[in-house]
This record gives structure tokens, sequence and C-alpha cells, in this order.
């Protein structure tokens, strides 16, 4: 018989019974005591396949009896285990046939004739029994344990493939009885081992010492290709409210819905993900950085649409503001109309048959125009722009965008569909604004842009504009009583004309009762409400802005994210917000913390946004993903399937064995789209652990224990055997929430200079 550390290696000892050691009793066939004091005596010993056990009971009536035990060592005290190696012998009279038999009476355990597989604990003085199925046949060996519960009565363990399982509990109290013999029996028992400890051995120690010993597995397979882009986010209005129910899509057709609490979260494998790249000068997704990236869009009834970037390979921290539709009205298509916001007085002028389907088909009938205001002068209202407020100017080169108004209009039909403006065809959009700039430190003049949501880009829209009704130059028209300065720029950064961009061409002349570029800088320059109107070609978002370069017109900011703890944060999403101009650029933090490519307006004040994930306080929901690093190519399409079910946020509904269950979160509507069987996160109480199941198929465990523990950890989930294939297992943790938290302001300084901020601390 093995024993722990001091494992004997008595021969003939069944098989191998790594017991804990430190029994205060051994007995087994062969095998002398050494407790002092202790004595029994029994049949002669069999044994089959090496395995050596005594056969009680039956027609001989054998008892191994206890003779002697000077100093109790058999008596059970408040705190004990009891183990023994048994199995059934011939016979199928009715009845009890005990294992064990206390002094008091008391079986303390015992087969039931009659009914193979069913043990049973028996009370001494009334003789009332309680049964549970242990499995116990006649030809394998069984390991069974007897442990008190808190209750005050005893609990039965016992082994199978998988390990440890409790099998059930009794009532009956077995403390302070004393062992008195083994086979009491009608029928045949067979008992190869008996074990006592005066302490309750715990779940570890027990389950460490029966496991199962496994076939050594391959590593898990590195999975290929580029890391999976994973990003977890908040979508809120503008007073910060959580927005419920926000449509999150991305390119073929992956989605997830917001909770109550706007909270989304998901991975994208890279073959999910339409790939962009841009060029040497982008700052799109991890800003300034030229890694790929993704969009993601966002949508909900009563709000404006909403995108926003997200690097490609890296764990994105997003929050996104959404507006609401400010007004919309009904229209005759052929008739045209007007739309009008009535907080900002701003409004779109639809002539007659300007609009079409996108296959060009002329639309009939009422449409409804929708109209949303951006309040750049707002922080929120600039939080609320899709992008990250760059742009492709004239040329096809990248600049940077201050806003001076912005706004979102849509038109659909009666059936909802998205409708276009008809090629040739124009509409006027008035923007009533209190937003001012500095156009002459800039160089350049307002222009109109629209929004490209296939590159996340703003591209420059052509279009002569007035200002408070009076023509006001720009690339379109030229102006007639004063030259353009020399460093007026629409984009172009004197790079040159980009093909096909229609451009202000100074010999084409100049358009009679325009204003005058100073003049149009002054306007621009003034404090109260001024009206920017233009006649535009595109629905969507279209603004109305000054372009900028860097660095001849802009700063590089950069600093160190730390937690509370001094530890640097990586993938911290930044954002640069003017406080002097209406613009906001983006950054993002490498694997020190550091951030260095944080552009901004050069001579200004700008406030400095972290946005970051921060570990709830409480169970409720609960992240399951795989770490990047440790993604596994799996072979098997049916395991993959499988184990790509288990990645998500699980949401604590009711409970299981006791304890809380966690149910992956499947939007509402989505169950028959994707019929999938459910992803759980349970407590198995009767193997002591957590287990992650999809359907009935358990996926990946947790052995917490005798005192379960929380399953958010990082480290100790294990694939479960069955799988065919290994792989690494998930982390559980505790769901994140973006917050945020603003830091500033810091003077930027000279055009080109790099503007360090220092540390910045935030709460996580």
């Amino acid at each position: 018989l093995a024993m722990g550390s001091d494992a004997s290696g008595i021969a003939g000892a069944p098989r191998s019974l790594p017991w804990p050691e430190g029994a205060r009793a051994l007995l087994a066939p062969g095998w002398a005591p050494e407790t002092k004091g202790l004595k029994y005596q029994g049949p002669e010993p069999c044994k089959e396949d090496g395995v050596p056990y005594w056969q009680l009971g039956g027609p001989s009536k054998a008892r191994l009896r206890i003779t002697e035990d000077e100093t109790s060592a058999l008596r059970l005290g408040p705190q004990f285990t009891v183990a023994l190696v048994c199995r059934a012998g011939e016979g199928g009279a009715e009845g009890y046939d005990s294992l064990l038999l206390g002094e008091d009476n008391k079986h303390w355990l015992a087969l039931k004739g009659g009914d193979l597989g069913t043990v049973c604990c028996v009370e001494g003085e009334s003789g009332k029994s309680s049964d549970v199925k242990a499995g116990i046949g006649r030809k394998e060996w069984v390991q069974l344990f007897l442990r008190p519960t808190l209750d005050g009565g005893t609990s039965l363990l016992g082994c199978d493939s998988d390990g440890l399982v409790e099998l059930g509990c009794f009532p009956t109290s077995l403390t302070g009885s004393k062992l008195r013999n083994a086979g009491w029996a009608t029928n045949e028992v067979h008992l190869a081992a008996v074990g006592i400890w005066d302490r309750c051995l715990s779940w570890a120690e027990l389950s460490a010492a029966v496991a199962p010993r496994e076939e050594e597995r391959p590593a898990p397979a590195p999975a290929e290709g580029p890391a999976p882009t994973s990003f977890q986010g908040r979508v809120v209005d503008l007073n910060g409210a959580p927005i419920s129910d926000v449509l999150v899509s991305w390119s073929k057709g992956g989605k997830c819905l917001t909770d109550k609490e706007g909270q989304f979260s998901a991975m994208v494998e890279d073959d999910d993900a339409d790939t962009m790249v841009p060029d040497d000068s982008a700052s799109q997704g991890s800003a300034g950085s030229d890694s790929s990236w993704m969009s993601l869009s966002f949508g909900c009834e009563g709000f404006a649409p909403m995108s926003s970037p997200v690097a490609l390979g890296s764990d994105n921290s997003v929050q996104v503001t959404m507006r609401p539709i400010a007004a919309s009205a009904t229209l005759d298509a052929s008739a045209g109309g007007t739309v009008v916001d009535p907080a900002s007085g701003s409004s779109v002028a639809m002539p007659p048959d300007a609009l079409a389907y996108p296959d060009g088909r002329p639309v009939q009938g009422p449409v409804t125009v929708s109209l949303s205001i951006i309040d750049v002068t707002d922080p929120a209202g600039l939080a609320s722009m899709p992008g990250d407020f760059s742009a492709i100017g004239a040329d096809g080169s990248e600049v940077k965008l201050q806003s001076l108004g912005a706004a979102w209009i849509g038109a659909t039909d009666e059936q909802g569909t998205k409708l276009e403006v008809r090629e040739g065809s124009k509409y006027t959009l008035d923007l009533h604004t209190k937003a001012k700039a500095n156009a002459e430190k800039l160089g350049t003049l307002p222009e109109m842009w629209s929004f490209d949501e296939t590159s996340g880009k703003w591209m420059l829209e052509p279009s002569a504009m007035k200002v408070d009704g009076e023509d006001a130059p720009n690339a379109v028209r030229p102006a007639a009583t004063a030259a353009v300065p020399a460093s007026y720029s629409s984009g172009s950064g004197g790079r040159g004309k980009k093909k096909g961009k229609k451009m202000y061409d100074p010999t084409e002349g100049p358009v009679t009762g325009c204003m005058s570029p100073e003049e149009f800088m002054k306007k621009v320059a003034q404090d109260g409400e001024k009206s920017l109107s233009a006649e535009v070609t595109k629905l969507g978002y279209i603004n109305c802005d000054l372009a900028y370069h860097h660095p001849q017109r802009a700063v590089m900011m950069k600093g160190l994210v730390l937690n509370t703890k001094q530890q640097p944060m990586p993938e911290v999403q930044i954002w640069g917000t003017g406080r002097d101009y209406q613009g906001r650029t983006p950054d993002a933090t490498a694997a020190d913390g550091c951030f260095s490519a944080l552009i901004a307006q050069f001579d200004s004040e700008v406030d400095v946004e972290v946005q970051f994930k921060k570990a709830r306080a409480d169970d409720q929901k609960i992240d399951v993903y795989f770490p990047r690093d440790q993604r596994t190519k799996i072979k098997d399409k049916t395991l993959a399937d499988l184990v790509w079910r288990v990645p998500g946020q699980y949401q604590q509904e009711g409970e299981s064995d006791g304890l809380p269950l966690w149910v992956k979160q499947v939007p509402k509507g989505w169950q028959d789209e994707k019929p999938s069987p459910p992803s759980t996160i349970s407590w198995d109480h009767a193997r002591r652990r957590w287990i992650i199941t999809v359907g009935n198929e358990v996926v990946f465990r947790f052995c917490a224990g005798d005192e379960p523990c929380s399953p958010c950890v990082e480290r100790g989930w294990q694939v479960a055997p069955s799988l065919a294939e290994n792989v690494h297992p998930p982390i559980v943790a505790r769901a994140a929430e973006v917050m945020s938290t603003k830091f500033g302001p810091f003077k930027t300084g000279p055009p080109g200079a790099f503007v360090d901020v220092g540390e910045l601390v935030v709460d996580a």
C-alpha cells in the first residue's frame, strides 16, 4: 500500500493507492499494522490479478475483527476521513452487507443486498438506512471516502475516470463511533484496504491522490497568422448616459449589441475583418501609427449613426458618443421641402426630385429626411463626430481638421430603404453655429467635407459656400476683391492636385460679389452665431472645417499612462481635444504605457483624455477570452466550433448547486438566426469545480476544492480531458468597464515641437 511520499510499495498492493500520508490506522492484507496497540484478525487473504484482499461474509461468514485498539485509533472524532477499497462479491440476498460496522451498531458503510451498486449507512438503534448510488460492481475495485459534513451528516466520495466525485450524503453522524469489524454480511463482500485519518482530508488532497493518470498530450498547436482584434467599449449619449441595444457591426457580418449599461465587447479573427492600411502619414486607429485598422459602426433607433476605428491585432478600449436625431420630416420626393432643427436653427433644403436609390432609380412618393446637428463647441459633440478628424486632402495627402460645425443628414423611403442624392443634384445645408476659428493662424480657409464610411476618413466636398448669406471664397470659388493668400490651403499642402478633383484654377477668373479671404477669416473668427451654408451632393456626415498639416501647423504630444500602482497601462486609447479650437485626435499607448504620436494644433491648449478598462467590483458579469499570445490552431472543425463558442461575456442568471450561474449573452432575436446550445459557467458541486459548458459538453474546468472561490481567475483553468485536441485554456475575469479620465489643459508650443505631458495616473 503506497502512502504519500513514504510509499512502501508493498508487493501485491491493490495497484497503487497514493493516499495522503498521516493516517492514524491502516488495515490491509499482508501488512502488519504500525499503530501501537492495534490488532485485528481476518481470514486468509485471497489474491486476484496480483491484488490481495479479504473475502468476507457470504456462506463462510468470515469477518475482519478488531481484537485490540488500546489507543482508540479506530474511533472517529469530530474531524475524520475513512478510506476503503472494496467491491461486491457473490450473492443476491436482500438486506445490508456491512463493509464497516461500529461498536454502536452503526453500519458506517454497507452494500444493499439485491440492489447492486447501491451503498447505505444504517443507524444502530433504529435500523434506519439512507441510500446512495455508488456504482459498486463485482469486478472492478472501487475507492470510497467518508468525511463529516457541516450539518452533522456524512459525505460519501468516490472516484471515476474523471477523478474525485461526491456520490451523496448520509444524514447519519459517525462522530464517536469506533470500528468493530468488517464483513458482517449475508452476501460476499471483498475488502482490499481501510485507512482512517483523524482529520478531514481536503478535497484538494484527495483529488490529487486519486486523479487518473492522463496520457501526456502534445502541446497546443500555435495559431497561425496575425493576432485577433479585441475591443470593449461603452456607448453613451451627449449627457454621458449609457445607450442600450445599440447595434455594433463590422466587416463580413460581425455584430453585437450593447447591454443596459451601454457596454459591448467582441473578438474578431483576422479572417473576419476587412483590413485597411493607411499611408505612411496616417493616424487612424492607433493614431500616428501605420498599422492596419478596422472600423466599427454603431446604429440605434432615434440616434444618428456613428463609426469609430479600432487597431487590428490590439486590445482596444472604446468610448463612443451618439447623438439623437434632432429633426425629421416626411416630404414628397417630387416636390422637395425643408427640415429645420428647432434648437439650432440649422436646416436642410431638399429640391424636387433630388433623391434616388443607390442603384440610381428615382424615388417617388413620401420620403423621410432626418437631421442631427453637431455642436462642435461642446466636447461631447466633438466626441460624437465619426472617425478621428483625419481627412484626405485634394492631393491625397492626410490632413487634420478643425470644425466650425457639422451635421448628419439621412433619407429613407416608406419601407426604410436608404436613399442617396441623385447624380447631378444638390441640396442646401445651412449650419448655424457659434464656433469660431483662427483661420489666419492655420493659413487656410474653411471647406466642406463629407465622411467616407469605407475608409473612415473625411473627404473634401468641393462646394461653394456662404457666410451669413454672403458668398465666401474657397477652393471652388475664388475671391473677386482680393487675392487668395499664398499660404492658403484646402488640404493640398502645396503638394499638387489629385487627379479627378476639381480645384480652384486662377485662369478661370474670379467670381464677382464674393468677399475677400481676409473678410472670410474675420467672419469665422468672430464671436456669436453665424450661418455657414453650402450646396452639397452627399448625405451622411457633412462637416465645415479648416485643414492643417503636421508638422507645419501642429505639434506631437507624448506621455506615460500609469495605474494607481504605478504600473504602465498598455493598449490604452488616448484622445487630445482642443480647448481653443474644435478638433480631436487619437493615439494609443504601447506595451510600456507610453504614447508619442498625439497630434495637436500648435500654440493651443489641449485636454488629454485617457479611455481605459477597469474590472467591475462584482461578479455580475464575467468576461471569458483567450489571450492573444496563447491562441490554438484546432484541426477538427467540430471541436473548433465548440471551443470558439466559449469566449464572450457572461451574465449572472440564477444558481446552480447553490452557487451563481452565468450564461453567455446572446442578443434578443439572434437565437433563431444563429441557433446554438447555450454556453454557461456553473458550479459542479459533486466535483468541487467550476465548469464552462457548451450545451452538455464540458469544455474547460477549474478545480476549486471544498471552499468554492470565484471562477474569475487568470490562471488555473484546464481543458477537459474529453476534448480530442489539447487547447490553451481561456482567462476568466470580472467584466471590465470602459472608463474615461481627462487631464489638462496642456500648452502645445510652436509648430513641429514635441510636447511631453508627463505621467497620467488613472484609477485602474
